[in-house]
């Protein structure tokens, strides 16, 4: 027999999604019931295997999944089906040197740091320690730190995509 080994324990194919109101909760924080309009979600069965697209509410990204393992494999949230550990990494949680590069005032208005994951795809200012203030994804970011690269364009003697010289 096929397929994934708490279902063939438990087979409940009969129960749909809405005789459980608070998974019902959860899955339009995840943006399921919006994102995938063509699909009946409330009249699911538990166990379907129906694809569906999801969007992460901590760090925006969008993948896919199937109704079972989104319930199944993720009921508290903790993480993504892109693979992100969002809940409980933060940009700062997760690599507290990053704090110092922050550049809090143009941040201000973009996005709370606490609230961003590191593997965000959110483009935000950083300072590098000469003062030099640039813009750059926060996951990017990350990645140049983990390898010990220099993120700022202006040290790194290149120029930004975006910026000419005239």
């Amino acid at each position: 027999m096929r397929g994934c080994s708490c279902c063939k324990k438990n087979p409940k194919s009969s129960i749909s999604i809405k005789d459980y109101p608070e998974i019902l909760d959860e899955l339009k924080r995840w943006r399921i019931v919006e994102l995938n309009p063509d699909v009946d979600i409330p009249n699911l069965p538990i166990q379907s295997g129906v694809a569906i697209t999801q969007q992460c509410p901590n760090c925006s990204k969008i993948s896919n999944t199937t109704m079972h393992h989104k319930i199944k494999h993720n009921k508290d949230g903790s993480y993504c089906m892109s693979g992100c550990s969002c809940n409980f990494t933060s940009v700062f949680a997760g690599y507290p040197r990053l704090k110092s590069e922050w550049d809090f005032l143009p941040n201000s208005v973009l996005c709370d740091p606490n609230k961003e994951s590191q593997c965000s795809e959110r483009k935000v200012f950083w300072k590098c320690q000469k003062g030099h203030s640039y813009k750059m994804s926060i996951n990017q970011r990350v990645a140049l730190l983990k390898r010990g690269k220099t993120a700022c364009y202006y040290c790194k003697n290149i120029t930004h995509p975006t910026t000419r010289i005239i």
